[in-house]
């Protein structure tokens, strides 16, 4: 399976709306990504709208570089695990 564009990410945000904008760009600028869903953390709904086969959670602070979502993806394209 390639890399391109096999996950979501789900940015849950609290408090954290002036950041949106900022981990947006970061995201965005990521070829990984082929979804992005930003909810009120106190909000399920990203998960009912995610169709690709990954996803991960990136915190709206930038507590995760999403530099490294290459890294993070690797072991799971591989399947050699189902959560990292």
């Amino acid at each position: 399976m390639s890399l391109n564009r096999v996950r979501s990410v789900m940015i849950p945000a609290f408090n954290e709306e002036g950041m949106l904008e900022l981990i947006l760009k970061h995201v965005l600028e990521r070829p990984e990504v082929g979804e992005v869903s930003a909810v009120d953390a106190g909000s399920r709904r990203a998960i009912e709208e995610v169709r690709m086969p990954f996803v991960f959670v990136q915190d709206a602070d930038l507590e995760y570089d999403p530099r490294d979502y290459p890294t993070l993806l690797q072991p799971l394209v591989e399947e050699r695990a189902d959560v990292v």
